[in-house]
């Protein structure tokens, strides 16, 4: 059984889709799997491209629903019995709704890697549907049926991201790694908050000495600067002091990371030891300029002397 993983994504960029990178390290123990991007391919090819293969995925963001479900659109068109997968940020806040569109057969809620290997397991006639766990699909009586979703603890399971398969701007040297999921804090509009409602959705982190095999990796591909994908990267101080004294032996190139206006003022240490590793960057979000929408609408609890 092969699968197409179709990046919703359209422009050009240094910066990759990890989670479709990480998914498809997971899955492709097991099975053959691809990522096309519709930054670099027209919808025409993705669809021309989907023949060959058994299993079609999307991964989305709300602003590339649309694209992602147009392309769907059309598959369905040329090979209606072919499996049509949703997953990402859009489909798991959305699911109750666009389970019902005509394109899409199944949603992949929260992580999706042990949710699609099960879906393979299932397609291949080895698992029952309820088995699946994070999925959502319309049952027999056509009613919405959803499987709790589960969530690795240990991401060190996974591996690092398929960069092989992964597509991205060459001509840049700047990369995005990812170093955990999830975020301990709980602000009202951000997507941890939906995937904590969902179930035992926790705060993880990969092992210090996996995220250097990967800069390891980049390093030697020309990166010459990392931007740290994580939501906040400044936690867990033993982490940090780890990741700072190999990331300054082994890696030795410039990196920026996020953070919060009271963390990065809480953690000065953990910043000098991060700088002397190589930090040029940390980004920090305000959100507004108001401090009563901050705490009592935002779920952010920083002051503005905090800020300022």
């Amino acid at each position: 059984m092969k699968i197409l993983l179709v990046d919703g994504i359209k422009s050009k960029s240094s910066m990759v889709n990890l989670g479709l990178g990480f998914l498809a390290q997971y899955i492709r123990r097991k099975f053959p799997v691809t990522i096309i991007s519709l930054a670099y391919h027209d919808p025409e090819n993705i669809v021309d491209a989907s023949k060959n293969f058994d299993v079609i995925g999307f991964s989305c963001i709300t602003e590339q629903y649309k694209d992602c479900l147009a392309v769907a659109r059309k598959l369905k068109e040329k090979c209606p019995s072919k499996p049509i997968v949703f997953g990402g940020v859009h489909p798991t806040a959305t699911y109750k709704t666009i389970i019902f569109k005509p394109e899409i057969d199944y949603i992949c809620i929260g992580e999706g890697e042990v949710s699609i290997m099960k879906l393979l397991q299932y397609f291949d006639g080895s698992l029952n549907i309820s088995e699946v766990p994070g999925l959502a699909y319309i049952d027999s009586n056509g009613e919405l049926s959803v499987n709790a979703p589960v969530f690795i603890d240990n991401l060190d399971e996974i591996g690092m991201p398929s960069w092989d398969l992964l597509e991205r701007d060459v001509t840049s040297d700047t990369r995005n790694v990812l170093t955990a999921r999830g975020c301990p804090y709980r602000c009202t509009y951000c997507y941890n908050s939906t995937l904590r409602k969902m179930s035992h959705f926790t705060y993880r982190r990969r092992g210090v000495e996996s995220v250097i095999e990967e800069c390891k990796l980049l390093k030697c591909e020309g990166t010459k600067y990392i931007s740290f994908s994580d939501d906040l990267f400044l936690t867990d101080r033993d982490w940090i002091s780890k990741f700072a004294g190999m990331y300054n032996q082994e890696i030795d190139i410039s990196f920026g990371c996020a953070s919060r206006p009271e963390m990065v003022l809480r953690r000065i240490d953990s910043l000098c030891e991060l700088q002397a590793a190589g930090l040029k960057d940390v980004w920090i979000g305000i959100e507004s300029g108001n401090e009563k929408i901050r705490k009592e609408i935002l779920n952010r609890k920083m002051s503005n002397d905090e800020i300022l």
